[in-house]
């Protein structure tokens, strides 16, 4: 077995982009929809559709289901998907998560398009749903009926849960719960925030992403099971070209970790000026399957070098930059690592 370097590396897991708003899509006039067009990401029976509204003006009951889509038109055709039979929620709050329970769940082959439709059950009301802010990535995508359908390139939150319990990646559709931020420095509770996770296959490390508004200096820190130091790299406020939240990049010497180790990747302020790193949450540590790399990235944090702690629903926006895999050759340690979800170059 032997690691095999490449070119630019990648990032795992990918960068995030997932910031959520309001204000695009609101249903408030009789024969009003909301719909996420996607593809079935594996062969089972859904059972369950999550979403999360914005503003509320006037709660009404809502009705939610799967429907085929039109391949001319790439819409919603009104039409039950896989045998189906729709869901509703009663009285939807502002701001708020709601997992709906089909009322039949759908037949869903892999692969299939597939609109997941939200529209009001009888009385009409007046409800936002909420996208993220990402206007870069095209499929999926959302769609708004007033009198006609017209698309949108807002990533959509939606969760797609399975009969079995399971969520399955589905190649940008957002299910984080919600997204906030550890506002921290040398004097808070906690003063180190990160994530705890593991590699199935060797690798070698050569840098980091983080999200983050850098008011004040910190380190990035990767530290080992047993809080040995194996790379570090500082961060100075007044390098930055914005003085808002961003996604920023830095190298440090390359580092190779072992296969199924634990390793924890954390920024630590080093002064009494605060600085914000952002997390993204999730309603079970299930639906943590919905981004890349799975359950096996998640949040940790500690205060004044103590003990770690760690949430199985949250992930912080921090990850390693990825520039050797093992061949397997050799050996018994594995080769490329099989991971749920993408990575983006680097």
């Amino acid at each position: 077995m032997a690691l095999q370097t490449f070119k630019g590396g990648v990032w795992i897991p990918q960068i995030e982009h997932y910031v959520h708003r309001t204000g695009d899509f609101l249903i408030d006039a009789a024969g009003e929809k909301f719909a996420v067009i996607f593809k079935v990401p594996k062969t089972g029976t859904i059972s369950k559709i999550g979403f999360m509204t914005g503003a509320v003006a006037n709660s009404q009951t809502l009705r939610v289901g799967l429907q085929t889509v039109d391949p001319a038109t790439g819409d919603a055709s009104g039409t039950a998907y896989g045998g189906m039979t729709v869901g509703t929620q009663a009285a939807p709050a502002a701001d708020t998560w709601y997992t709906v329970t089909l009322g039949t769940g759908a037949s869903a082959t892999v692969g299939d398009y597939v609109a997941a439709v939200i529209e009001f059950d009888a009385t009409v009301g007046s409800v936002y749903f909420r996208v993220t802010n990402n206007t870069n990535d095209i499929f999926p995508y959302c769609g708004l009926y007033t009198t006609v359908w017209t698309k949108s390139v807002r990533v959509p939150l939606l969760g797609i849960e399975y009969s079995d319990g399971s969520y399955e990646f589905n190649n940008c559709l957002a299910y984080n719960t919600n997204v906030g931020a550890y506002t921290i420095n040398t004097g808070t509770t906690p003063d180190e925030v990160g994530n705890y996770f593991s590699f199935p296959s060797p690798v070698t490390v050569s840098g980091v992403w983080v999200a983050v508004d850098l008011d004040g200096d910190g380190d990035i820190i990767l530290y080992d099971n047993a809080d040995t130091v194996l790379a570090t790299t500082s961060l100075d406020k007044e390098m930055r070209g914005s003085t808002v939240r961003g996604n920023q990049y830095y190298s440090f010497a390359s580092v190779t970790l072992t296969k199924d180790t634990i390793y924890r990747l954390v920024i630590k302020p080093t002064t009494t000026t605060s600085l914000s790193i952002y997390y993204s949450g999730f309603p079970t540590v299930a639906a943590m399957d919905t981004f890349p790399y799975g359950q096996l990235m998640y949040q940790t944090t500690r205060t004044d070098a103590g003990a770690w702690t760690e949430d199985t629903t949250q992930r912080v926006m921090i990850a390693p930059l990825i520039i050797a895999f093992s061949d397997g050759v050799g050996g018994s340690g594995g080769g490329m690592p099989i991971l749920r979800g993408s990575v983006v170059g680097g």
